[in-house]
C-alpha cells in the first residue's frame, strides 16, 4: 500500500482502510486483530493515517524481511524472474505501459522498480497453544483482495 521510498500511498489500496473503521471493532469483538502493514517508514504511515482519519492499526515492515518473505514486496534483483497473475515483472518494467508510468508518478516513486516493489494482499494468522500459524494468504492483484474485507470473518479459523 505504501512503498519504502514513495511520497504517498497507493490510491486504490487506500480505499480498503477507508471502509474498515467499523469492521475493526466488530473483529475485535470476535477476538480478532486486523492491522495494515506497509514497507514505508512508520513516520510516513502515521502521517498518512492521520490525514485520512483511519482508526485501523497500521504498522511498518521497514527494515525487515517480513513482506519479502510473504511475497508482498520484491527486491529489485528478483523482479525479472517474478510472474504474478498475467504480469511478468521484468517484461512489465522493460515495456513500461503508460498506466505504470502514471502510477509511478501518482505514488511519487523515484522509479518504475520502486513503483512495483510492493503489492497489496491479505494474510491471516492464528495462534494455537502459543504457536502462530499463517492460515490464509491472498496474493497481489487477486480478484478477491479488494472485496475481501466484506467476508473477512469467513476466512478466519474457528476457535
Amino acid at each position: 500500500m505504501f512503498g519504502e521510498d514513495w511520497q504517498t500511498a497507493c490510491p486504490g489500496c487506500a480505499t480498503v482502510p477507508d471502509g474498515l473503521g467499523g469492521v475493526v471493532a466488530q473483529l475485535n469483538d470476535q477476538d480478532v486483530t486486523l492491522i495494515c502493514m506497509s514497507q514505508a517508514p512508520l513516520e510516513k504511515l502515521v502521517a498518512f493515517k492521520e490525514m485520512r482519519g483511519w482508526s485501523v492499526p497500521w504498522v511498518s515492515a521497514h527494515g525487515s524481511d517480513f513482506l519479502f518473505d510473504y511475497g508482498f514486496a520484491f527486491r529489485r534483483e528478483e523482479m525479472s524472474g517474478i510472474v504474478r497473475d498475467e504480469f511478468d515483472m521484468g517484461e512489465l518494467l522493460r515495456e513500461a505501459p503508460e498506466w505504470l508510468r502514471d502510477y509511478r508518478e501518482e505514488v511519487g516513486a523515484p522509479d518504475l522498480e520502486s513503483a512495483v516493489s510492493v503489492s497489496a494482499g491479505w494474510s491471516v494468522f492464528a495462534m494455537r497453544d502459543g504457536t502462530v500459524y499463517n492460515t490464509y494468504r491472498v496474493y497481489p492483484h487477486s480478484r478477491i483482495v479488494t472485496p475481501l474485507f466484506s467476508v473477512l470473518l469467513e476466512l478466519l479459523p474457528t476457535k
